[in-house]
């Protein structure tokens, strides 16, 4: 399944290890830090939730099968939000409109 950062009225913004959201929809910001920014900067990157927790599993010597199922939760509930949504992916979208 393709998935997209670029949402209507949410934009975000990477301060170092972080990375803030905001959801002019409902006025409300959002703070993630730690493996939830990873995610979400792999998902900003076009990675796949496997992808991602490959690469999380690399960077704290954990085990991807074991993080996997956590990624995908947290990719769940970003859908759920209407943080990402299913569709053309961020490159896809970034050559459309070049």
């Amino acid at each position: 399944m393709a998935l997209t950062t670029t949402v209507p009225l949410l934009i975000s913004q990477q301060f170092d290890s972080e990375v803030v959201l905001a959801n002019y929809q409902n006025g409300v910001y959002y703070n993630l830090d730690g493996s939830a920014a990873q995610v979400w900067l792999g998902l900003k990157a076009n990675r796949t939730v496997e992808g991602i927790a490959s690469a999380l599993a690399a960077a704290t010597g954990g085990d991807a099968a074991s993080i996997t199922p956590q990624v995908q939760a947290f990719v769940d509930s970003m859908l759920a939000e209407g943080f990402i949504a299913e569709g053309a992916a961020d490159a896809d979208v970034d050559a459309r409109q070049a």
